[in-house]
Order: structure tokens, then sequence, then C-alpha cells
């Protein structure tokens, strides 16, 4: 299947380019690449204009039928417009009856996140111009990458450390490139990724720490567990949400324990419940340190602390401590 990249090699361009998904990070690489390629060193301030929100339909059509100024090219860029989806009908309507009538000398590039792709206008640019979607990778597809990309640099990695990576940084492409860069940085050539490198190195999300701190309560460790809460209370986190993360380790933890019983494998759980395949292997492991009515109740007891401190019964953080070291001792 053709991609932008092809585009860009070939240096064969289509007058109107779609580009939309989750995946804000590589979608914006992608413009930014596409742009520079169609504009090919000519002035980007005579030869292109952004476009940003809900911006007037007839002026974005004007900016479409300016002449480029001593160039091949130019580009008009619409970020976010909302054409797309609900809620600009009219709009939507004339600019895709605008759509075949794009001069020669211009690229349209519309960068949306949300797209309705029963819409008359996305139609429309599948059938005149050309489609991308940046969907958010999967675990298992981003580990891949990372494993290529740490073995370009000359560094083994393993499948299991690059989801370990994506465990403790999240999914965003951002995130990631940034992480790997720091990874490469400090092991060098010809070095190991390993555990020990990634929880020294890489900066985790709250939703990682919050994990590391179930692990601590099901390894029965109240003071590591403990140690973890209150780092995440001097950068200042809100309990209400820490304690939210808890009760969703839990639920998956409760998931994983009647999936294990029903003699679900991991895979099999992981389409069942949606989530990750890291969350999903740990919590059947850390499933185990409970049993199934145990974990039922710390559920309960978080709701309990949420109902609390909502209603002004409870300090926060003493209601989410009073959990921690409950289930921990």
């Amino acid at each position: 299947m053709a991609s932008i990249k092809d585009h860009i090699k070939q240096k064969k361009f289509e007058k109107c380019y779609l580009l939309f998904g989750e995946e804000n990070f590589l979608m914006t690489k992608g413009a930014k690449e596409l742009e520079k390629a169609v504009l090919d060193g000519s002035d980007e301030v005579m030869n292109k204009t952004v476009f940003e929100g809900m911006a007037d339909i007839g002026t974005i059509i004007d900016s479409c039928e300016t002449m480029p100024f001593f160039s091949e090219k130019r580009v008009v860029v619409v970020k976010d417009s909302g054409l797309f989806k609900e809620g600009r009908k009219n709009d939507s309507e004339k600019m895709t009856e605008f759509l075949s009538d794009i001069p020669e000398s211009t690229c349209l590039i519309f960068e949306e996140k949300n797209v309705d792709k029963r819409s008359r206008i996305y139609k429309a640019i599948q059938k005149i111009g050309f489609v991308q979607e940046y969907a958010e990778k999967k675990d298992i597809e981003a580990a891949k990458d990372i494993v290529s990309i740490f073995k370009r640099e000359k560094i083994s990695c393993s499948q299991e450390d690059a989801l370990y990576i994506i465990h403790c940084v999240g999914t965003s492409m951002e995130s990631l490139e940034k992480e790997v860069k720091k990874l490469i940085s400090y092991i060098g050539q010809e070095g190991t990724v390993t555990k020990e490198i990634i929880d020294l190195i890489c900066t985790k999300t709250v939703e990682a720490k919050v994990f590391d701190l179930v692990t601590a309560v099901g390894e029965r460790n109240p003071s590591k567990a403990v140690e973890i809460y209150r780092n995440l209370l001097m950068y200042n986190e809100a309990p209400i949400k820490i304690l939210f993360l808890i009760a969703r380790q839990f639920r998956i933890m409760y998931q994983c324990n009647l999936l294990l019983k029903e003699g679900k494998t991991i895979n099999e759980i992981i389409d069942i419940t949606g989530q990750k395949y890291y969350s999903v292997k740990e919590c059947s492991a850390q499933s185990r340190n409970f049993t199934a009515e145990i974990i039922k109740k710390a559920i309960i007891d978080c709701l309990e602390a949420d109902y609390n401190i909502k209603s002004g019964k409870i300090d926060d953080e003493i209601a989410v401590e009073i959990i921690i070291v409950k289930y921990s001792t």
C-alpha cells in the first residue's frame, strides 16, 4: 500500500491530502516532511499558509487559489478544522465542492484528529487526493519498532524489554522516541537494554508508578509501597487520581484472576479485556498474590474511600495510604 513516504520519494504529489488519527506526533512529522518535499526549497513565508481551528472557508479557498511565488507549488495546511465531522455541514459542503477545482500549483493538506469516514468530504479526498491514517500503534507493533531502532544502533533489546519500555512511558511515539534516544545515549554501541537500566533512565508515567506501587502491595512490602505513594504526592499527583489508578489495577487483576481460572491464555485475556500486553501479563502474575475475594474487597474499599473523600468524611492522602497499608500487610 502506498504511503506519503512513497510520494516524497517519487516526488509525485496529489493536490489534496488528508492526514488523521490519534497518533498526533507521527501525523505532524509526516505532514512536515510532506510540506518540505512539496515546497522543495522555495520560500515558506511566501508559499505556505497555515489555518488552525474553524477558519473561514472562503479564506482557505482564496489561499488555495493564490499562485505560488517563484515556485511550482504552494502549500495550504488546515489543522483541526472540524470539517470532517458534524457541526460544520455547510462549510464542509463548500469545501467538498471546491476540491475538484484545486489548482495544480496548490497542495492542500488537512490534519485532523477525528474524522467521519462516511462524510462526503472524506470520500471526495479519497477519490481525488490521498488519505493516510495515523492510528495509535498497538504495544506489540510499537515494541517491534523499538527493537529495530536499537538494532540499528548496535544495541541489543529483547521484545520483552521493549514492551517494558512501553509500559513505563506509554504508547505515544513522541514519548517513546525521546526515551529511546536517552537509552541509546546511556548504553552506547554493543550494549544491552535491561529492565534495571530502563528503571534508571526512563521517565515513568503516573500509571507505571502506580503499577509499581500495587506490585509492592502484592509483594507485602508496605514500606516500598508507601514510599512510591509519597513520592507521587511530592510531585503533586492528586490522591484521588492515584486511588482511581489503584482501583483500576485491582479490577484488571480481578479480570485476569477469573479468566485464568477459566483456562484463558494471556493473549486471549488481552483480546477480552482490551488491556495492553504488559499490564495483563503482570496483573495475571500479581493476581496470584491475592484470592479473588480479597481483590474484590480491595475494589470495594477503593470505591468507599472515593465516596468518603468526596463527601469530606476523610482526608484524601490518609484515605489512600490506609488502602495501601491494609493490603500490603
